[in-house]
């Protein structure tokens, strides 16, 4: 998910170091995504470059995959921004229950 979504890709090394993933193992797979990622777009590039339409259209096929990545960005966001809520709330709910104690 790193890979589409600037935000991940920028907390992911942090991440994996709280998690105590091996340098070593975080560079294998940062190197196998990265190239994946890579060439997936070389070869998604090139076998669509043969289609005139989008060729000519270039400038409406990359705002489309953009305008498709939105909901999934803002899906994301309100799945996280809920899960904080549930994770305040039941830490609130623990707290006056420890206060009364």
């Amino acid at each position: 998910m790193a890979r589409w979504v600037a935000v991940v890709r920028t907390f992911a090394p942090f991440v994996a170091g709280m998690g105590r993933m091996s340098y070593r193992k975080f560079l294998c797979i940062s190197f196998i995504g990265g190239a994946f990622w890579v060439w997936s777009l070389v070869i998604a590039g090139h076998f669509l470059g043969q289609f005139v339409w989008v060729t000519h259209n270039l400038e409406w096929v990359i705002l489309g995959i953009v305008a498709a990545t939105i909901p999934i960005v803002g899906f994301e966001t309100i799945r996280a921004r809920r899960r904080h809520a549930v994770e305040m709330a039941e830490a609130s709910v623990g707290v006056a229950a420890g206060g009364q104690s």
